[in-house]
């Protein structure tokens, strides 16, 4: 089989071999042996593939080589802790909620003292995400006086730092808090 599919030297290769095997047997005297192999030759015919030398016709590949680089996509994250500018407040987001995770001085310090806030207290809820790097929530806003949840935006900067929130009352930029190991 192999010889006839006139393979030497030719852009070819066989393919799909199957053996079939029967037995048979008459009057228990002869036994017949039925061997049959088959498969399908393919020939390469795109000219770009093949080369021919001196020595016949060989097959090159299609591309030069190149190493694989995969380039990771992350996907934009605002789990973590933040903190607003002064350092007046940090916020720790985990999933869909934001909460105080330190008051240090400013309006929510004197709402802290008050006991309107406390720490624990969550400052930003329903955070659902809208684009690769906005999301969308409430957010507990003051005036310094009242407390109220406003519908706001979290936009992340392209370096994954900086967090802007915008609201009604306000915008601002809290910064991402560096994890220390």
């Amino acid at each position: 089989m192999l010889s006839s599919a006139n393979l030497i030297g030719k852009p070819r290769a066989v393919i799909n071999e199957t053996v079939e095997i029967n037995n048979k047997s008459y009057v228990g005297i002869v036994n017949v042996h039925t061997i049959t192999v088959s498969a399908y030759v393919i020939e390469f015919t795109n000219s770009g593939l093949v080369e021919e030398d001196d020595e016949g016709t060989i097959i090159k590949p299609a591309a030069k080589e190149t190493d694989l680089v995969i380039e990771e996509k992350r996907e934009a994250e605002i789990t973590g802790k933040w903190k607003s500018k002064n350092d007046n407040f940090q916020i720790t987001i985990d999933g869909s909620v934001g909460f105080f995770s330190q008051i240090n001085s400013g309006k929510w310090l004197r709402l802290l003292q008050k006991g309107k806030v406390n720490i624990y207290t969550p400052i930003v809820t329903d955070i659902t995400k809208e684009s690769e790097r906005n999301w969308r929530c409430l957010i507990l806003s003051t005036d310094g006086i009242s407390v109220d949840w406003e519908i706001s935006s979290l936009t992340l900067d392209a370096t994954g730092n900086n967090l802007t929130v915008t609201n009604s009352w306000e915008v601002y930029t809290l910064t991402k808090v560096k994890e220390e190991k």
